[in-house]
């Protein structure tokens, strides 16, 4: 007695999903699926498939420390190469207009502003970084500093921190209005630049018995 034969099903379907990390996933439905069931599939395969040509997503204003003067520098929708001025030690903080920074004094003796950098739609590798102050009343240049240098590549952006911009003579700069100014000059030639009005007030020692 021949053994009986499984129920035929009708309608199976096999779909292949494709998702944003690189995996595939194949659903194999048992039962004719309505025009409503392919409908959603057929968007959610186009939903993840847009999501994949997009690429990674770019860092917002948002992401970073100081996100107002962020918001002020930073445009999503310019073509050109965009930079945003920062300084401290560690986390990034965007310099605003009228901020007062730090001077610190080094374990050698000399003083010193930290500034960092943060760039979108420049090429980091061995770009020119070139900072500077200059007294407002004057134009006198009180500090400058320029180097090649690689930044750090991050999801969207390029950034460096803890620049030394050493400032030889201070009282000339202390508690006068400022002009910080960084530009950094990619190995194409592209350039970005940004500039932000500064005062300088000494900080607390950056060396044990070192200082005001």
């Amino acid at each position: 007695m021949s053994s009986a034969k499984p129920p035929k099903v009708v309608g199976s379907q096999s779909v292949v999903l494709l998702f944003a990390n690189g995996s595939r996933e194949r659903v194999v439905s048992r039962s004719k699926p309505s025009f409503e069931s392919w409908a959603s599939r057929l968007l959610l395969t186009l939903y993840l498939l847009a999501g994949l040509a997009c690429g990674a997503p770019t860092t917002a204003p948002d992401d970073v420390g100081n996100a107002d003067a962020v918001d002020d520098a930073y445009d999503a929708g310019a073509e050109a190469p965009q930079l945003v001025i920062g300084s401290g030690l560690g986390e990034f903080s965007a310099v605003q207009e009228g901020t007062t920074l730090q001077l610190v004094t080094g374990c050698q003796g000399s003083q010193h502003v930290w500034v960092a950098v943060r760039t979108w739609g420049l090429d980091p590798e061995r770009a020119l970084v070139t900072a500077e102050l200059t007294r407002v009343v004057d134009d006198l240049r009180v500090a400058i500093l320029q180097v090649r240098m690689n930044l750090t590549s991050m999801v969207g952006h390029a950034e460096v921190g803890e620049l030394t911009l050493v400032v030889a003579e201070p009282e000339p700069a202390l508690g006068e209005p400022l002009v910080l100014r960084v530009q950094v000059r990619a190995r194409d030639g592209a350039t970005a630049v940004s500039s932000r009005s500064v005062e300088l007030v000494w900080g607390p020692p950056g060396c044990p018995g070192h200082g005001a």
